[in-house]
């Protein structure tokens, strides 16, 4: 599930450190709910609302100031409930920033 995206490593993490005796339905219940989402679609919207929201990080970005795009990844995370794959977050922000 990691490999293939459906789930963050928190999540992963979370499942390996789980205690249960049925490791498949450890599996299920951990990672209810918590899918990793990796529709670019999605991820994109998420991405032009948090670059309105916050202007100000999204020049820091275009003026080179490549700190302030882990704020951002953050912030689209926070509004996906930690659910965007942030590999594909920072890679939209660049696209949607023309970085």
């Amino acid at each position: 599930m990691l490999s293939s995206s459906e789930i963050s490593s928190n999540t992963a993490k979370d499942i390996l450190l789980a205690k249960a005796k049925d490791p498949s339905q450890s599996i299920e219940a951990l990672s209810e709910g918590k899918q990793q989402v990796s529709d670019e679609g999605e991820i994109e919207k998420i991405v032009a609302e948090v670059l309105q929201e916050n202007a100000k990080a999204a020049a820091d970005v275009k003026n080179g100031e490549m700190k302030a795009i882990g704020f951002l990844v953050g912030q689209v995370m926070a509004k996906s409930q930690g659910k965007a794959n942030p590999g594909m977050a920072q890679d939209l922000i660049k696209k949607q920033l023309g970085v």
